[in-house]
């Protein structure tokens, strides 16, 4: 079972808050434009941190990194209605996002730390990435009263036939866990050689 200390967890979540402001709001800091990673984050920290505390932080980081974009004057497109004002749809981020916690928590508890542990991950990813994403993308079509007069079927194949938008979703998210399952499988072997020695 994956245990970490209270001051890994914490370096852990300082880095995941890290990750959250260089890939999240597309203010590009640091001159970079890396690929979202919120969706990853939210998983790997329940898949690691033991305490919601660190789940509700990130919530507030993730706001404050968009208010931050937004205020730099990136789009606001995908938070307001078609008035302006700010929309309900956004705080379906949360339950969104919280999906994805909730996932690598489950993800936790079952996992064995087995090569077919990697299979269980892998469809525990996808699916719970899945739901967030309907979350996500369709609070966005019924409450930001920007797709009026747009039937939900057309909007599906809207969302289907944008090249890269539904694969990105996805692998970025696959790619971003991916790269945390090497790290922590690294760190782990390292941690049993140096134990030995």
């Amino acid at each position: 079972m994956i245990q970490l200390t209270r001051v890994q967890q914490t370096l852990l979540f300082v880095g995941l808050v890290a990750i959250l402001f260089i890939t999240r709001g597309h203010h590009a800091p640091l001159g970079l434009t890396l690929p979202d990673a919120t969706l990853a984050t939210f998983f790997i920290g329940g898949v690691f941190l033991r305490s919601s505390i660190y789940m509700i932080g990130m919530f507030i980081i993730a706001g404050l990194v968009d208010y931050l974009a937004f205020s730099s004057g990136v789009s606001t497109f995908c938070i307001t209605t078609a008035t302006g004002s700010i929309s309900v749809s956004y705080l379906f981020l949360i339950p969104a996002y919280a999906v994805m916690w909730f996932a690598g928590e489950w993800f936790r508890k079952i996992n064995r730390e087995k090569l077919s542990s990697l299979g269980i991950l892998g469809l525990v990813l996808f699916s719970s990435t899945l739901i967030a994403f309907i979350i996500s993308d369709y609070s966005f079509y019924f409450f930001s009263g920007k797709f009026d007069g747009v039937n939900l079927n057309d909007y599906t194949q809207k969302i289907i036939s944008v090249p890269g938008y539904l694969s990105g979703y996805f692998g970025y998210t696959f790619l971003y866990v991916s790269l945390a399952v090497l790290i922590y499988t690294i760190s782990t072997k390292l941690h049993k050689v140096k134990s030995k020695a």
